[in-house]
């Protein structure tokens, strides 16, 4: 599963899947496709031929692949404290 860098900073809003994953908007799309053939009118449906009403889909509902960009990846990193006096599995010497 593949899954957006998630951060509370305003500015990581913009990021790829970031208040859904990728899975999530797949299957959405899947939904959406059934959707658009049972609400083809059967007239229409009757008419189509096979090619045609899978044209008539592919065009509207097509997922374009992702395309990363190797030379524009940034990266950021920052420290940060964790608090873990309350875990057990650790122990503090003084």
């Amino acid at each position: 599963m593949i899954r957006g860098v998630r951060s509370h900073s305003m500015s990581n809003r913009n990021l790829l899947f970031y208040e859904i994953d990728l899975e999530d908007q797949l299957r959405a799309r899947r939904r959406q496709v059934n959707d658009a053939v049972n609400n083809i009118p059967e007239q229409q449906f009757r008419i189509s031929n096979d090619q045609e009403i899978v044209e008539h889909i592919v065009v509207r509902l097509t997922v374009s692949p992702l395309v990363l960009q190797e030379g524009a990846m940034t990266m950021n990193q920052t420290e940060t404290q964790v608090d873990v006096s309350g875990d057990a599995r650790r122990m503090f010497l003084p």
